[in-house]
């Protein structure tokens, strides 16, 4: 489950069991094609107030895939694409 801190931005990532769904819910889109592959490496990204607002994911190798970042206490996911 990841959370983001309404004052902070601060992501929380907590291993839980998942609720029901609920219509606030979102898909994301950009993960469905890891459904099932290996975690490969995470990395965290500290702003300059400490907090841990970014981290990123790669699956399946070291290359990073897929960054969630903490902005107006919200997460955005994006996609990287691996250099040419």
């Amino acid at each position: 489950m990841l959370r983001a801190d309404s004052n902070t931005d601060k992501i929380a990532v907590e291993l839980e069991t998942a609720p029901e769904p609920t219509k606030s819910w979102l898909a994301v889109g950009d993960l469905s094609n890891f459904v099932g592959s290996e975690l490969g490496w995470c990395r965290v990204g500290q702003n300059y107030c400490g907090y841990l607002d970014m981290f990123t994911l790669s699956f399946s190798g070291l290359e990073p895939q897929v960054c969630f970042t903490g902005e107006g206490a919200t997460i955005s996911v994006g996609r990287i694409l691996p250099a040419l």
